[in-house]
């Protein structure tokens, strides 16, 4: 073991130092080009940390480039050390564990703004309600969207605010509420955007279709949940099935450690490791695809 880890450990410095002088060499030759791919990457991490900012999650290129750095180095220290100290299987897995460092950062920001999605959604039927109210009230419908905004908790209230602040530049109401429409993806308000649109121009009661709407989204939500229930054991099986491949592998590699080797130290161990991954990401995304049921 400790042989193999000796040869292993050297075989991945001589990579390191022969492609570190590839890349000088290739540096002193290729100045312009090289410049032109940094300058190519700094505009890919400049729009990805600017749509993090529809969520209000204001984060910088820099930032970013520094999280996700220090997710791979923390991400492959941990792997260097469980092979080192024979918990990991193949320092292979260090590569895997260090790729996903890599987009560590990325998933984090995207459930941070799927979170502020669920909670803009369970809000809606509550800003329905709050602007219908103050409509009954007498107030016009530019003063209950702003009463709704201070009455209402984030993110609806960060978003009603934001909305009024683009109408008093001079964005018109309209405008406005389909562009936070887009910046929430969300049915439900993209359904309250076309009744105020449709109304505003035509004429009708805005509180008695407010109440209808609220009326039908809580119904949809119902539904939504019945259909959760339903479909919660094939959800789960999906989950268990995913999962059950690596739990056996682990059972295995500590209870006869020599047999599963070669799975993660010849290149048809890892062959098979790659198809095995590929086939089990397949089927755990058909289950998901059969039991995931939309309602429009």
């Amino acid at each position: 073991m400790i042989t193999l880890s000796f040869i292993l450990v050297f075989l991945t410095v001589s990579m390191i130092v022969f492609f570190a002088l590839i890349s000088m060499e290739f540096r002193k030759t290729s100045v312009k080009s090289r410049k032109k791919s940094d300058s190519n990457k700094s505009d890919s991490l400049e729009i990805e940390a600017r749509s993090y900012e529809n969520s209000f999650i204001f984060i910088t290129p820099e930032e970013l480039k520094a999280r996700r750095q220090n997710a791979m180095f923390i991400f492959a220290a941990i792997g260097m050390l469980g092979f080192f100290a024979g918990i990991f299987p193949g320092i292979f897995l260090t590569f895997l564990l260090s790729l996903t460092g890599y987009y560590f950062p990325k998933f984090n920001l995207n459930r941070q703004m799927e979170k502020r999605r669920e909670a803009f959604q369970a809000q809606i039927t509550d800003m329905l309600e709050t602007i219908s109210n103050g409509l009954k009230a007498g107030l016009s419908f530019v003063q209950a969207i702003e009463s709704a905004s201070v009455q209402l908790p984030d993110p609806m209230a960060q978003e009603l605010k934001y909305t009024l602040a683009q109408n008093s530049l001079g964005v018109s109401l309209d405008d406005s509420l389909i562009a936070m429409s887009k910046r929430m993806k969300n049915d439900n308000f993209s359904l309250f955007v076309s009744a105020v649109s449709t109304t505003r121009q035509l004429g009708g009661n805005l509180p008695e279709i407010f109440t209808i709407i609220s009326a039908t989204i809580r119904e949809r939500e119902a539904m939504e949940g019945k259909i959760d229930a339903l479909t919660a054991q094939g959800r789960m099986q999906a989950i268990f099935i995913g999962a059950m491949p690596f739990i056996l592998m682990m059972g295995i590699y500590f209870l006869d450690k020599k047999t599963i080797m070669p799975l993660f130290t010849t290149p048809i161990g890892w062959m098979l490791l790659l198809i095995m991954v590929v086939l089990n990401a397949l089927g755990f995304f058909f289950i998901r695809k059969i039991v995931s049921i939309e309602i429009n």
